[in-house]
């Protein structure tokens, strides 16, 4: 066996040997580097360059080299196809070498005399992938002479290797993108924690859900969650390989608060079978949990309508005789008898008891036609009818109503007694003065209606059972005023929100549909 087919051996075993280690390189730098290291050993060079083809701009980019600065490489004019020596070899698809570049009359090599060696023997041949040209490898010598077609032939191989693995890493970012792109369109938060509890990835839904950002928990470790009831089911995954489906549970987010969520959590294992982590896919149920609430009211008042239109009509019918016998008789008792003052009770209390009578018929009959008219106009109508309730009670009222149109198909007697009912309300709550501020706003397609005041404000748990029926924080109060509110805010197809804290006073929201 002859000396050269001795060396072809030896380059072979070492491509062979080479191209194991780029099979297990991390990334593309890392190809490159082996690419650069198995070159030097074949070919000298002072310098080499490795260009790729950007389709978008049709030109070509550096993205790595040796024996030259790379940033400087990079702020100088990119090559379009065609132009100069490097973008010939793109257009062509053919290889070329020049014996020395300063005398070649054909090809101009661009030289940078301060900042890159200078060139003389030049070699480039093109990275072809499919038929279809991806870069350009490039190596130079300051001495002449140093290039012939044998090496044409071995930078040749080197490019096919570098055009396979410029087309897989190519693919490889596709795929990523692709997985990237689906994992920040989805709904649900995702969170990946590895074996060592560290958190290496979690999507856009994650952030908004918890309020934490990437770069504050990306690889930090799961344990910030340990005050969270969910924390649990991820570190029983984390420790047992045992996953859970749609679990409720909560977490405590950014602010403190409280959220229901649903969630899941996945054992991550690698094509061998390897443990790698746990994957956490959750969605927040807090709006959910809030129309589950709402179909159990509307269930509730649809019960209590038709008992309220009963226990009203059996009550009433005796009622008036008494009303109408004890008015009767404390217009015949002398105010010094000593029976006035126990029939003046009996007066006053059953007038009381007619007054929550009217209201569970007000409850339990059906809705009142509906009209198209504007809100604003009735909204004035009606703190100019309780003008002398808000001096008498030191009120300061301040109205911010749009210019929009607030036109709304709804029963105006029933908006009105919404308006009024939440504004008694709000003069109860503060028996020392203090402000109102009504606020109307809109957007294509709802108008919101805003009542606020200065006053006591509620407790969480008075907030919780706020539109109950028969809750009152009033002496003399029926607990039905909330009630009724919220029934006739539904009647008309809106929705209505309470915002309070205690000492700090209470906004009610209404929202309903638009009518233009």
């Amino acid at each position: 066996m002859n000396s050269s087919n001795d060396q072809h051996i030896v380059t072979l075993n070492y491509l062979s040997d080479i191209m194991k280690k780029i099979s297990r390189s991390k990334d593309l730098k890392e190809s490159l580097h082996h690419i650069f290291e198995f070159t030097k050993q074949l070919l000298n060079y002072t310098m080499m360059v490795i260009y790729f083809y950007d389709d978008e701009n049709e030109e070509l980019k550096v993205v790595a080299a040796q024996g030259a600065s790379i940033e400087n490489l990079k702020k100088r004019t990119k090559f379009k196809v065609g132009e100069g020596v490097v973008g010939w070899v793109a257009k062509e698809k053919k290889a070329i070498v020049l014996e020395d570049a300063t005398k070649a009359d054909d090809f101009k090599v661009r030289q940078y005399y301060k900042e890159d060696p200078l060139i003389k023997s030049f070699m480039a041949v093109p990275l072809i992938y499919e038929n279809k040209v991806l870069g350009i490898i490039s190596i130079s010598h300051n001495d002449p002479g140093m290039y012939n077609e044998k090496d044409v032939q071995m930078m040749s191989i080197i490019a096919s290797q570098v055009a396979a693995i410029v087309k897989i890493n190519k693919l490889l970012q596709d795929r990523t993108q692709i997985h990237k792109h689906i994992l920040q369109s989805i709904n649900s938060g995702v969170i990946v924690i590895d074996g060592k509890k560290n958190i290496t990835l979690l999507n856009k839904a994650a952030e908004e859900i918890i309020g934490y950002s990437r770069k504050e928990l990306i690889g930090k470790k799961i344990s910030f969650l340990k005050e969270s009831p969910c924390y649990r089911y991820i570190i029983k995954t984390l420790t047992s390989k045992r996953p859970f489906y749609e679990v409720e549970t909560s977490v405590y987010c950014k602010d403190k608060r409280k959220l229901p969520i649903v969630m899941s959590t996945t054992v991550l294992k690698n094509s061998a079978g390897d443990f790698l982590g746990v994957t956490t896919i959750f969605r927040d149920i807090s709006e959910f949990r809030k129309l589950q609430e709402e179909i159990q009211r509307t269930e509730r008042l649809a019960s209590l309508g038709k008992l309220a239109a009963g226990v009203a009509h059996e009550i009433r019918n005796p009622l008036l005789p008494i009303r109408t016998a004890a008015n009767y008789l404390l217009k015949k008792i002398p105010v010094e008898d000593e029976n006035y003052l126990l029939i003046n009770t009996i007066c006053e209390e059953s007038e009381r008891l007619n007054k929550l009578l009217n209201n569970f018929v007000s409850f339990a009959k059906p809705s009142s036609s509906k009209d198209v008219f504007e809100l604003n106009n009735l909204i004035l109508e009606t703190v100019a009818l309780m003008k002398p309730e808000f001096e008498s009670k030191n009120i300061l009222l301040k109205l911010d109503l749009t210019d929009d149109r607030t036109k709304i198909l709804a029963s105006v007697q029933e908006i009105r007694q919404v308006l009024i009912n939440l504004l008694l309300n709000a003069v109860d709550s503060m028996p020392c003065g203090g402000a109102i501020s009504i606020e109307t706003v809109t957007d294509p397609e709802f108008l919101t209606l805003s009542i606020s005041d200065t006053g006591c404000g509620m407790s969480e748990e008075q907030k919780k059972n706020a539109f109950d029926p028969f809750f009152t924080t009033k002496k003399d109060g029926t607990g039905l005023g909330l009630f009724i509110v919220h029934n006739l805010v539904l009647k008309n197809d809106g929705k209505i929100y309470l915002r309070s804290k205690e000492g700090e006073g209470t906004t009610f929201t209404i929202k309903i549909k638009r009518h233009i």
